[in-house]
């Protein structure tokens, strides 16, 4: 199925313009970008990736959302480019920046339980 990647960015982009501050339109957009990429034979995930990145560094974001954001970038990671260590980095960044996050401690352990050396 293919969609108007360019209408859709547009309704979002409006969208956010008008109402700024929601993660739920943030993560939506990013999604488009990561279908935009998979779509293409060979998948460039650097704007999806940067996007991620900026939302997390960014000083108008809140900590908390910024963890979430670093919890759903190091799932990206690991599931979609199959980078468990740097997957792993992010998480102990954010904890850095966020030390009692249990979101964050939950996410290091996850990533340890789902780790094929563990469960040999």
């Amino acid at each position: 199925m293919t969609g108007n990647y360019a209408e859709a960015g547009s309704i979002l982009n409006s969208f956010r313009r008008k109402h700024p501050g929601y993660a739920a339109v943030e993560l939506r957009l990013i999604g488009m970008l990561r279908r935009r990429a998979d779509a293409e034979r060979s998948p460039d995930y650097s704007g999806v990736i940067n996007k991620f990145e900026k939302l997390i560094h960014s000083s108008d974001t809140p900590r908390h959302l910024s963890s979430y954001y670093s919890v759903k970038l190091a799932r990206f990671h690991l599931k979609t480019r199959n980078d468990r260590r740097l997957a792993e980095k992010i998480i102990r960044r954010a904890l850095e920046r966020d030390r009692d996050n249990i979101q964050l401690l939950l996410q290091l352990i996850d990533l340890a339980f789902t780790n094929p050396e563990f469960s040999q």
